[in-house]
């Protein structure tokens, strides 16, 4: 009963990560990956290139048998990049690396594309338009246009409890779970830090324990009725929304 995302790749955003990655021409006995950081997701190395896309393949491979997993391709692919040349070219091979593979495999799985800065998820091939964060979705009514590519709508970064960097309360991390499914969402892939290999029961993190409580009575009322053959409609919101308010149908 859990569908597992599977990211390939992420932004290196600095040196200081790229510098970690397996990647990078000093990590590797291959030499390959030779450049900066901004490379990496804009495929302007052509070996560097031809490695990701067979790592790829070897993910898509050994997990074929699995019928509980989708795939995104890059998180947050803009990352620190001030010129994105190359990375939408970059995206679309790495999605014909996913199809290729699974060309002669028996399960096809769902391609996902994340879309903080660019249109990525309009690419027919991506069946799931990812997302960070509700706030980000109402700017220009971005929540109601993702739901007209008919695709899934996902967030797969969510208000974060019990981490000191972007602190969030139980009650504001509710708000934006509703909000998405109520509005049409069909995956809310929530983050926590209270979890952990060690502490898997969260003990002492507090706001994540309430949060998923409230997770479970979300999950309980959607699954109550037929939400997949639902479709958002305002129409019957007549008024009452208070001033700064949003209302979802």
């Amino acid at each position: 009963g859990i569908v597992v995302e599977v990211t390939f790749f992420t932004s290196q955003y600095s040196d200081s990560q790229w510098s970690l990655s397996p990647m990078k021409a000093t990590n590797n006995i291959q030499g390959v990956g030779a450049g900066t950081w901004d490379i990496f997701l804009r495929g302007t190395d052509a070996v560097l290139t031809s490695r990701q896309e067979a790592m790829v393949r070897k993910i898509v491979e050994e997990l074929n048998a699995f019928d509980n997993v989708y795939y995104e391709i890059a998180n947050e692919p803009g990352g620190a990049l001030t010129n994105l040349a190359g990375v939408d070219t970059w995206h679309g091979r790495m999605i014909q690396a996913v199809i290729d593979a699974e060309a002669l495999l028996p399960k096809k799985h769902l391609i996902a594309s994340e879309e903080v800065w660019y249109g990525l998820p309009d690419r027919p091939t991506v069946s799931i338009a990812n997302s960070h964060y509700i706030p980000w979705l109402h700017t220009a009514g971005e929540l109601d246009r993702k739901y007209a590519l008919n695709k899934v709508v996902a967030i797969d970064e969510t208000a974060i409890l019990d981490w000191p960097r972007e602190p969030a309360t139980p009650t504001t991390a509710r708000v934006e779970a509703w909000e998405l499914l109520v509005g049409g969402g069909g995956i809310y892939n929530s983050l926590s830090t209270g979890y952990t290999p060690t502490n898997e029961v969260a003990a002492g993190a507090t706001n994540t324990n309430t949060f998923h409580g409230y997770l479970k009575i979300l999950r309980e009322f959607i699954y109550s009725f037929n939400f997949t053959k639902m479709k958002p409609d305002l129409s019957v919101i007549t008024g009452g929304v208070p001033s700064g308010g949003r209302a979802r149908a």
